[in-house]
């Protein structure tokens, strides 16, 4: 392929990700016009609260609007949910947090009823949770999604991160799913499976388990670093469109072009695609 081509192409990703960035704020401004962006109004505290649940929840679904929302681990057997609303004072009466227990499974989500045009206001959402958590689903439109404590004790627990704007990082996880349109991606994983795809941002993370699972990392605009626990073993394939490629494991290559680099670690059954169109990539050791 040209170097023409190449640029081209790089050109074509940069109007892509500005054009899908853009539909994204389009949604939170319009759509969901009704809801302020931290940062961009009064962040005054209106009111919180925090509820104490006891042992056995298992499972967590979070959702928030325009606000972060942070879960960390801790050495109680509860689940406790800390949250706060802020922004402007017409908001205090129009969000809504709704908690919800149903058996082992543990539901908050911010709400909005109708009629809210041009209220600014957001949720900060915070959820301490014990050892034994087996799933987390985490989504904020306009948020960062931070998962936060020791990487053994997180390593049990199954996670979809989702934000539209905004980071998302854990500090460890099982399996794990995570997507931003706008934010960088960093985790700590020890699973089979794990999925990291942003359109604007780098991708940057660590697979520490043995298992010989599959493993996707996908940014259009952004670098893609990824550490692997030496014993694992499988397939890698390196792609970038417009950026180096860089392997610091003994990859035994089947293929390599200017773009693109396939090749073996070890024995195994295990798939790594690691690919960007505008941004380098590195394969590195990991380290526990």
């Amino acid at each position: 392929m040209k170097l023409g081509s190449l640029n081209l192409i790089g050109v074509l990703a940069l109007l892509l990700t500005l054009a899908l960035i853009g539909g994204a704020l389009f949604l939170i401004l319009n759509d969901r016009g009704s809801y302020g962006i931290p940062g961009a109004f009064s962040q005054d505290l209106l009111d919180e609260g925090r509820e104490l649940f006891e042992p056995g929840v298992t499972g967590l679904e979070l959702y928030t609007v325009a606000g972060p929302i942070t879960v960390e681990s801790w050495d109680r057997p509860e689940t406790q949910v800390i949250w706060e609303k802020r922004g402007s004072e017409a908001a205090r009466d129009r969000i809504k947090i709704d908690i919800r227990r149903n058996g082992s499974r543990l539901t908050v989500r911010e709400e909005w009823p109708a009629g809210s045009v041009n209220v600014q206001g957001w949720v900060v959402l915070k959820v301490m949770v014990p050892a034994g958590t087996e799933e987390l689903r985490a989504t904020s439109i306009s948020g960062a999604v931070k998962v936060l404590g020791d990487s053994a004790s997180l390593s049990g627990i199954n996670q979809e991160l989702k934000t539209t704007s905004g980071a998302l990082s854990t500090d460890g996880a099982k399996e794990l799913t995570a997507s931003s349109v706008s934010g960088a991606i960093r985790f700590r994983a020890y699973g089979e499976k794990v999925e990291a795809e942003t359109v604007s941002g780098s991708i940057q993370g660590s697979v520490l388990g043995e298992e010989d699972g599959e493993i996707r990392l996908s940014s259009v605009s952004g670098s893609v670093t990824l550490g692997l626990y030496e014993a694992w073993g499988g397939q890698v394939s390196l792609r970038s469109v417009s950026g180096s490629l860089h392997s610091a494991l003994p990859l035994i290559l089947e293929s390599q072009e200017r773009n693109r680099l396939t090749g073996r670690l070890n024995q195994g059954k295990g798939t790594a695609s690691l690919k960007t169109t505008s941004g380098a990539i590195r394969l590195e050791k990991g380290a526990r």
